[in-house]
């Protein structure tokens, strides 16, 4: 494919730093955040805050923070979505819990409602954890292309692009 320049609101950023563990699809990238990595939590794209969830977890709110936490020995997720001002809406998940991890919390410093901007921390996921982006069904991911977003490829949180949004869409 020849390379184009994008204007950064089309662009879908990583939410998280890791290393890419399942080849990207047309629809989702997977992420394993090791111990070693940065635990920060980015918004992929600039938008709108509209749900922030609990899969098999209890969400909390301490001191101004969403705090997503699973019972041991149980694995959960934190879902967040964004819609873009630009892009489609994303969603990702943040796995926690598994035996296979240290942790079984995350912390959010936004809410429902909240307008965030690409690249902007958003939270944090205590010690490794698991990440799942869901692209927009339009959206052109960067495998197509490159070597971006292949399976072992490191991604930092926040700067990483690891799909497009055509902007004639």
């Amino acid at each position: 494919m020849e390379h184009m320049e994008i204007a950064d609101e089309y662009k879908i950023l990583s939410p998280v730093y890791g290393q890419v563990s399942k080849s990207i699809t047309d629809s989702s990238v997977q992420i394993h955040i090791g111990l070693h990595d940065v635990h920060i939590v980015y918004a992929p794209i600039s938008g709108i805050v509209t749900a922030i969830n609990a899969d098999n977890g209890v969400l909390t709110e301490e001191h101004e923070r969403i705090v997503f936490e699973v019972p041991e020995p149980k694995v959960g997720k934190a879902w967040i979505e964004v819609q873009g001002e630009a892009v489609d809406t994303v969603k990702f998940w943040l796995e926690v819990g598994k035996p296979t991890y240290s942790t079984n919390r995350v912390e959010l410093y936004v809410k429902t409602g909240d307008r965030v901007k690409a690249g902007q921390q958003i939270g944090e996921i205590i010690l490794g954890s698991l990440a799942m982006v869901f692209l927009p069904e339009a959206s052109i991911p960067t495998v197509s292309y490159d070597s971006t977003t292949r399976k072992g490829s490191v991604l930092t949180g926040g700067v990483t692009v690891i799909a497009y949004m055509p902007p004639w869409e």
